[in-house]
């Protein structure tokens, strides 16, 4: 992929140059952008615990604040 985007040649002439598919390139191309946007967005869950004295949010009265 680095000779590839470091050649500055189109897909095609890269590829009649390497004697490598274009599919095969194309495939590659959006297997490693795939594989970047997995990574961009990567998602999970976080844990946490209440202590044993903390109260519900309702308790304050902030939490009971009305919008206009």
């Amino acid at each position: 992929m680095a000779a590839y985007k470091a050649s500055g040649l189109s897909k095609k002439e890269w590829c009649h140059e390497n004697a490598i598919g274009l599919s095969t390139l194309q495939r590659w191309l959006q297997h490693e952008k795939s594989r970047t946007s997995r990574n961009r967005y990567k998602t999970g869950f976080l844990s946490s615990r209440l202590r044993q004295n903390d109260q519900p949010a309702s308790k304050y009265k902030s939490a009971n604040a009305k919008l206009p």
